[in-house]
């Protein structure tokens, strides 16, 4: 299970937690494995105790439990029941919740990054607009003029680059 988000940059996924604590690669249709110092491992499917969702930015969401036990799901608990010798996939709640956990961290990082970014350009501009006023000026612009181009009065045009240089 792997999701992507929309600036590219952030893709999540789910991944088993074991005894140990210690994540598994992502969750796959065919095996669960572990990377562990010695290398890869196959993951028996009762070995799972819970799941988590992760994002390539090494976000970490809060850990579910996973219950042997039939019919004890608790999902405010963040608890899911499933029988011994079942597949280890989480049961669909789970995977919905896990999903939502992840998309709530991705949109709040891609409206930081979009922020950042349009502050930037908005610097950019800032810079470039002030060249253009002084350059206004050297070419003998009346501040009238200057105000007039840049959508303001002429007094805030003036108030705002009276100090610009080329």
């Amino acid at each position: 299970m792997l999701w992507e988000a929309i600036d590219g940059r952030h893709g999540g996924a789910i991944v088993a937690v074991l005894a140990d604590g210690w994540p598994t690669l992502p969750l796959t249709a065919q095996a669960v494995m572990v990377q562990r110092l010695e290398g890869l491992a196959l993951v028996e499917d009762d070995d799972v105790h819970g799941w988590r969702a992760t994002c390539t930015c090494f976000w970490q969401g809060e850990p579910w439990t996973r219950l042997h036990e039939p019919g004890r799901t608790d999902l405010d608990r963040r608890q899911a029941s499933l029988r011994p010798g079942s597949p280890c996939d989480p049961p669909m709640p789970v995977l919905q919740s896990l999903h939502a956990e992840w998309r709530a961290h991705a949109d709040r990082e891609v409206a930081l990054t979009e922020l950042a970014a349009a502050r930037r350009e908005q610097e950019a501009v800032e810079r470039r607009l002030e060249r253009a006023a002084a350059a206004g000026r050297a070419a003998g612009l009346s501040w009238e003029e200057i105000g007039q181009a840049t959508g303001m009065r002429r007094q805030s045009a003036h108030q705002r680059w009276r100090n610009a240089a080329l």
